[in-house]
């Protein structure tokens, strides 16, 4: 049987899908923290519904990003959790950071 090159047969595969899962819970997570920061530093009056699915929208796709960076460059599940935490909080700063780089890397080559 011919390999697919794109490895979609992973989507199958239950280490895959709890690999997203735990990127996903930490964004989240991070998403929520970063909300309540807001909140606790007066940036923001109060609990608002929309910034508040903003903020685990953003969250939660740096997160994904993050995950599969850190899967390319095979890094640990330590370092990966860590690396998702920090840059799901920062939020589109997070996004920036990432950005930066890729276009430092492409920049490089």
């Amino acid at each position: 049987m011919m390999k697919d090159p794109n490895n979609w047969e992973k989507l199958l595969d239950f280490s895959f899908l709890w690999q997203h899962l735990f990127a996903l819970f930490i964004a989240l997570f991070a998403g929520i923290v970063a909300h309540v920061e807001k909140i606790q530093n007066k940036t923001l009056k109060g609990f608002h519904f929309v910034i508040f699915i903003y903020d685990l929208i953003i969250s939660s796709f740096v997160g994904l990003i993050v995950l599969y960076g850190c899967l390319y460059f095979e890094l640990g599940m330590n370092a990966t959790g860590v690396l998702i935490g920090v840059l799901s909080h920062q939020g589109t700063r997070g996004l920036a950071l990432i950005t930066n780089a890729v276009v430092k890397k492409i920049g490089k080559e």
